[in-house]
């Protein structure tokens, strides 16, 4: 399939009635933005020294054969919904173990989240045991015990429900109309979560994941975890170090989240990285002006680019419109493999006379509000972070943004998404992201992904004096994930001998070598 049909298909899919793809796309550009200070507790000791709590650390686990892999066992512990309360309402967090295959090699427990919010780190995409699956091919499990876990809110794990408004049509400029659609669905969205959870939605949060982790290493009976973390799971683990600092050993933060950017900010971080590749794309069409005749200079470029998704709003041609063609520009220039191809394309585009054949696109249907009750801990959980409460805040910045950041899903970065009509108060301060007392880890992070930007992860491992291994590439999720030497054996070293590169560490893509 041609980039350019992959695009279409994609905002085809967006702007259609397939609910369940509609739900993927929002959650998956809704990963969280690093949040920071906490009330409860304020060190691990506080926390384990509490007689309340004492039950939940000494409680014995109850392992079987997990229904998905009856090679991997699973159980489930039981935590206090609210903390401060203990001796309230208690929720169970489903957790799977596969042990090390070499007891006389075995050095402990490694923790593995693949990041959301909202994704298992039981099973994978395919119903199969996620940790088991992810480092199949390293040597950790025959050192580690593989545990994997449901966060609080997610799968098996006391999941919250809310009831499914499909999304209104995203377009890539979004209108004044489009943004007033798009705010009554957040509005709803959030009121169906507040109907079917209610003020128990507050406890859902980061943290609260932090101490359950922390009560999964007790009941398991280990001294310290070892911890990889994908995405969103790399603050659950900067989370659980500052909060438990001597239950941290080996910890590995891929694809890292800002420890500065909370939530709304973070969506704005990567609607600005989506336009930076746009712009590096730019520079590079810009030098081979000979070749495609788009302009010699970065800003003639754009211009051009302008000019084409001008023209495509008035007079869609071949299928293209301006959506799909905002979209396209955002999702491949991330990829410097595809600039080429995107480079013929925007010239194949290109208003000249009228050389162009041009159809009419009709708009996409409206979609219909549903009622199917989903899983939906994902703005729950987001909702811990910063969003403006105030309406206007975001018409303000859609307005300044739409011909800025159309680029990929950009305009997410600026619409109000459901934490900005936040039902309930959160029960605590945002964790202070530090490290107090735990040793120095890794940091892995492409250059190139919009999801995470480079730059969070640079500032996340100057937080907390990690070694930055950069790869040049735009694929979310580097480690045993690509086949990339470059970046799986440093990391592989670290966890198994706890030997840290010297120095910082830039790798090629996989694809390069």
């Amino acid at each position: 399939m041609k980039t350019g049909d992959h695009t279409q298909e994609l905002w085809g899919m967006v702007n259609s009635g397939n609910s369940r793809f509609r739900r993927t796309v929002i959650i998956g550009i809704s990963i969280l933005g690093a949040t920071a200070g906490s009330v409860l507790p304020a060190s691990a000791g506080a926390a384990e020294q509490s007689r309340h709590l004492r039950p939940f650390y000494e409680q014995k686990i109850r392992w079987s054969p997990c229904s998905f892999d009856r090679e991997v066992e699973c159980a489930s512990v039981e935590v206090p919904l609210d903390y401060s309360r203990p001796s309230g309402e208690r929720i169970s967090v489903a957790i799977s173990r596969q042990k090390a295959a070499d007891s006389k090699a075995r050095r402990g427990v490694l923790f593995y989240n693949p990041g959301g919010p909202g994704g298992s780190g039981l099973t994978n995409r395919y119903g199969k045991s996620a940790p088991k699956e992810q480092f199949k091919n390293t040597p950790l499990n025959a050192a580690y015990d593989l545990i994997g876990f449901d966060p609080r809110g997610i799968g098996k794990s006391a999941p919250l429900r809310c009831e499914n408004f499909d999304l209104p049509n995203i377009t890539s400029r979004p209108s004044d109309k489009d943004f007033d659609h798009f705010a009554t669905w957040a509005e709803e969205f959030e009121k169906s979560c507040d109907k079917h959870d209610g003020q128990r939605r507050k406890h859902f949060n980061t943290p609260n994941t932090a101490r359950d982790m922390n009560v999964i290493r007790a009941a398991l009976d280990e001294r310290r975890i070892n911890y990889v973390g994908y995405s969103y799971g790399t603050y659950i683990g900067t989370v659980y170090g500052s909060l438990f600092p001597s239950r941290l050993d080996r910890s590995v933060l891929d694809s890292s989240v800002h420890p500065d950017e909370t939530g709304y900010a973070h969506m704005t971080s990567k609607a600005e990285a989506a336009r930076g590749f746009v712009e590096e794309w730019a520079g590079w069409a810009a030098e081979r002006d000979n070749t495609f005749r788009l302009g010699s200079s970065v800003s003639e470029v754009m211009e051009t680019v302008e000019a084409v998704s001008s023209r495509l709003a008035e007079n869609p041609v071949d299928g293209w419109d301006r959506n799909t063609f905002d979209a396209f520009l955002g999702f491949d220039a991330e990829d410097v493999a595809k600039w080429q191809e995107m480079a013929e394309r925007v010239a194949g585009l290109k208003p000249a006379g009228n050389g162009l054949r041009i159809r009419t696109v009709p708009p996409a249907p409206k979609a219909a509000a549903a009622r199917e009750v989903i899983e939906a801990a994902t703005y729950t959980i987001l909702a811990e972070g910063e969003w403006p409460q105030d309406i206007e805040t975001y018409r303000e910045q859609v307005r300044a943004n739409r011909d800025r950041l159309p680029y990929g899903f950009g305009p997410m970065g600026s619409l109000p998404m459901p934490p900005a009509f936040r039902s309930f108060t959160p029960p605590e301060a945002l964790t202070d992201i530090e490290r107090d007392g735990y040793p120095r880890g890794i940091v892995v992070q492409a250059k190139r992904d919009s999801q995470t930007p480079y730059a969070g992860g640079v500032a996340m491992a100057k937080r907390l004096g990690n070694v930055l291994i950069s790869v040049d590439d735009h694929q979310h999720a580097q480690y045993a994930s690509r086949n990339n030497r470059c970046v799986d054996e440093p990391v592989t070293e670290y966890l198994m001998q706890g030997t840290l590169p010297s120095k910082p560490v830039s790798c090629p893509a996989a694809s390069a070598g």
